[in-house]
């Protein structure tokens, strides 16, 4: 029983776990300013098993240290689904810097935001009565570019990713392209759809599919 549960968590832990690399367009708060975003993101083609998803809602919050630095810190929890007999849940925690280069604000075409950042992704599996737990890291670096087209705000990411665990580390390359509605200056909702193509360690390439939904709110 052990050797099936620590198959189940290499399996699920080279899976899509992108939750918050974006859902967000470039432009970063203004300092001293607070955001919250509530979030929802499912994926599917798990671990290149189509039948398997995983769902998982969160909450972000973001602060703007200067105008051009912002921080957010990011708690999720997540289930898998399509997985008979077993129960699987994570609670990733994920803090992340932004950092804006370009800005539209100063008369260029585009915005352009830097980020770098790090999750813990506890985990929990059951299998029968057979219970472990595991914590795992991600970290990442990417580019985040962004247009305001108001009430419109289209927005693409590209971003590098290393999952780390005990036996193996999975790099993994995401592209996102997304776009935010504006139903005011301090409210939006987000939507995105990211393409992953994860290479596990000795293993073959394949790409899971993402789709996230969010709703922003800034303390402008």
């Amino acid at each position: 029983m052990k050797k099936i549960v620590l198959l189940l968590v290499l399996v699920l832990g080279i899976a899509s776990l992108a939750f918050a690399e974006t859902l967000i367009y470039a432009n970063t708060l203004p300092q001293g300013k607070w955001g919250i975003e509530g979030i929802y993101l499912t994926d599917s083609n798990v671990s290149n098993i189509s039948t398997i998803s995983l769902n998982t809602y969160g909450v972000k919050v973001a602060y703007g240290f200067t105008d051009q630095l912002e921080l957010d810190l990011a708690y999720a929890m997540g289930n898998y689904a399509g997985m008979t007999g077993t129960e699987v849940s994570m609670s990733p925690l994920t803090a992340a810097l932004r950092y804006n280069l370009l800005s539209e604000a100063n008369d260029l075409p585009a915005t352009v935001t830097v980020a770098a950042g790090y999750k813990q992704i506890p985990f929990k599996i059951k299998v029968g009565a057979a219970e472990t737990t595991q914590n795992w890291g991600k970290s990442g670096i990417a580019l985040i570019a962004s247009k305001m087209m108001i009430p419109f705000i289209p927005y693409i990411g590209l971003s590098y990713n290393t999952l780390s665990t005990p036996s193996v580390n999975v790099p993994s390359t995401e592209l996102t392209i997304g776009t935010a509605i504006a139903w005011s200056k301090e409210g939006q909702v987000l939507v995105e759809y990211t393409s992953q193509s994860l290479t596990p360690d000795g293993g073959t390439n394949y790409t899971s599919p993402q789709i996230g939904v969010g709703v922003l709110y800034s303390f402008l």
